[in-house]
């Protein structure tokens, strides 16, 4: 199914002529942020990795969908009037809120890995000075 949804999207680079074409590019980009927040889980619990490339991979395919989340007008009548539009772009919604939560637990851990890393080499610097100074005394 993935692969299916994946093989028959649309560039959200490009402009979306149809309703069909905006379901298949919100639902692949929704794909792709499910796939991001359970890379960033496993980040956090420390099987697995997400890199600064994964963010962007992420960043890009939000700023694709961004043109429908954010339509207007005619536009956004002819989007909402199909439920299964309505219905991806809910879940594409709720996709991003938990990616932001994700994010930010993320950023915490790192910083507070940074500031484990900081602590442990001003540890390794005193006992390196103290090394200097019981060879100096000897």
């Amino acid at each position: 199914m993935v692969e299916r949804v994946m093989a028959a999207a649309v560039s959200c680079d490009q402009e979306v002529h149809s309703e069909s074409e905006a379901l298949v590019c919100v639902r692949c980009a929704n794909l792709h942020l499910q796939d991001a927040l359970a890379r960033i889980r496993e980040a956090l619990a420390g099987r697995g990795s997400f890199s600064a490339e994964d963010l962007r991979a992420a960043a890009a395919r939000i700023e694709g969908v961004a043109p429908f989340a954010t339509a207007a007008g005619p536009t956004r009548d002819r989007l909402f009037a199909l439920p299964a539009v309505r219905g991806e772009l809910a879940a594409y919604a709720l996709h991003l809120r938990a990616l932001q939560q994700e994010i930010d637990r993320l950023r915490c851990m790192l910083l507070a890995r940074c500031a484990a890393i900081r602590t442990r080499q001003n540890h390794l610097n005193a006992v390196g000075r103290f090394s200097a100074a019981w060879q100096q005394t000897r």
